[in-house]
């Protein structure tokens, strides 16, 4: 990850590293509760996000928002899982691009913040 006309920042994968060790975390084994967690940096029961179905409150603080604070430009693409409409919705990216629930792999429409997008094909390469 890096700033633009700086120097990339490593920041943690929750893969092992050269020591054997991780710095990634998440206590939860939903994908959910563990996105929110891992995005505001608090335990379930502080972000209320405790159930698959439960949105993320996007007026909370999360490390990305954090991020574009400090001047990284920022974006999300991928499986959101956290919920969808005004109150829901990636905050703290420049650019997101969303599978809707579950969302569909092959052919899928994604969220933007301005509409719907159509893909064509499998999402992995997108």
């Amino acid at each position: 990850m890096g700033r633009w006309g700086q120097t990339p920042v490593p920041i943690g994968t929750g893969q092992p590293d050269d020591t054997g060790t991780t710095q990634l975390r998440s206590d939860d084994d939903f994908c959910a509760p563990s996105r929110a967690a891992i995005l505001t940096g608090t335990y379930n029961h502080v972000n209320d996000v405790t159930t698959l179905a439960t949105p993320l409150d996007n007026t909370l603080w999360t490390f990305p928002k954090a991020l574009q604070d400090t001047g990284y430009t920022t974006g999300m693409i991928g499986k959101w899982h956290l919920g969808h409409g005004p109150g829901a919705d990636p905050t703290g990216f420049d650019f997101w691009q969303v599978l809707p629930g579950q969302g569909h792999y092959h052919n899928p429409v994604m969220l933007r913040s301005n509409g719907e997008i159509f893909e064509r094909g499998a999402t992995s390469p997108i």
